[in-house]
């Protein structure tokens, strides 16, 4: 039993060194620059410069004043107060918010 255990360690700790060996000499596309072909992009940070975000294909979000929900533009409902527009998700945010500020 003891020596199938000796033979099995030696073998895993032959491929960790194999593997060790290989992935120095082996060109990773990080090195290359070569573009990358899975997972998610790098936005930011130390890994890549910030992408431009594509626009979203319901619209620009806005945030409403009130609940702070956010809402498309297209569906929000707008309401001037203080020279600036106020976006809403729905009525009842927006006479809420009227309430509060008068």
């Amino acid at each position: 039993m003891f020596a199938l255990i000796g033979w099995i360690g030696r073998f895993l700790l032959i491929m960790f060194v194999v593997r060790l060996v290989l992935r120095l000499f082996t060109p990773s596309p990080a090195r290359t620059g070569a573009p990358r072909t899975g997972g998610p992009r790098p936005t930011g940070g130390p890994f890549g410069a910030r992408q431009p975000q594509p626009e979203r294909v319901g619209g620009q979000l806005v945030r409403c004043a009130q609940c702070g929900t956010y809402v498309p533009a297209s569906t929000a409902i707008n309401s001037p107060h203080a020279g600036a527009i106020q976006h809403f998700c729905s009525d009842k945010c927006r006479q809420e918010f009227s309430a509060a500020h008068q």
